[in-house]
């Protein structure tokens, strides 16, 4: 079974310093912190699995400004019928220019690996980010990776 903590590290993209009513790109490398693995061997066969991590990201916006943010993530495996991913995930993120939360879908590179790369779309809470919208990507081992965003408005 998959360690789901390889995912977590994305919702780090959620933060930056944005400015209103344009699109802004950002980088983002995301440590994870804490990992807490549920799961076991589903009837019939196969696993599943589901995670609760946290970590911290530092952004980075395209005009070079950098700010820390903190994360939490949910996520589970998805069966492995017609599923596009194969586990999605659920993050807020907290930091100097507001709140934000992000939804994710995932797959792991390599079968029996921890290396994931992930696709999501971000949704503005608090702060700079409030009634914003935008897009992210991932890519790490054990939650731990780069990714870029866009915050679209």
């Amino acid at each position: 079974m998959h360690s789901l903590t390889k995912f977590t590290a994305l919702a780090a993209a959620l933060s930056l310093s944005a400015t209103a009513a344009q699109a802004q790109t950002f980088i983002f490398q995301a440590t994870q912190t804490k990992a807490v693995n549920t799961g076991g061997q589903a009837p019939g066969g196969g696993a599943f699995a589901g995670a609760m991590t946290t970590g911290t990201q530092v952004v980075t916006t395209a005009d070079g400004k950098k700010v820390t943010e903190t994360y939490t993530c949910i996520g589970m495996t998805q069966p492995p019928r017609d599923s596009v991913f194969q586990f999605s995930t659920i993050c807020d993120s907290t930091g100097p220019n507001g709140d934000a939360s992000s939804v994710w879908g995932c797959n792991f590179v390599k079968p029996d690996s921890n290396e994931i790369s992930c696709v999501g779309g971000l949704v503005g809470k608090t702060g700079n980010y409030a009634g914003r919208r935008g897009t992210v990507t991932f890519h790490g081992v054990n939650g731990n990776g780069p990714g870029t965003g866009q915050w679209l408005n």
